[in-house]
């Protein structure tokens, strides 16, 4: 995940460079943040937790993602 968000701000950077040559710098600057904004707005569940809406995640290596039917199915077996 690091390598795709390394990527992603490389990419936020290129079209900054993009956007001086085609825009003014203010504005180039404005969109650029955003951007990098939105890639620093993917959520991530340190602590775990239930997702309450469909959407981007940040997963961490030894992490394991379920299923509603597998974790419906872990519940029964934790709660027995």
């Amino acid at each position: 995940m690091v390598n795709r968000i390394k990527m992603m701000k490389k990419w936020v950077s290129a079209i900054k460079g993009v956007g001086q040559s085609l825009m003014g710098k203010e504005i180039s600057r404005a969109v650029g943040a955003k951007a990098l904004g939105a890639v620093n707005a993917i959520p991530s569940f340190k602590k775990g937790g239930k997702v309450k809406k469909t959407g981007l995640a940040k997963l961490h290596r030894g992490e394991v993602v379920l299923t509603a039917a597998q974790a419906k199915s872990l519940k029964k077996i934790m709660n027995k």
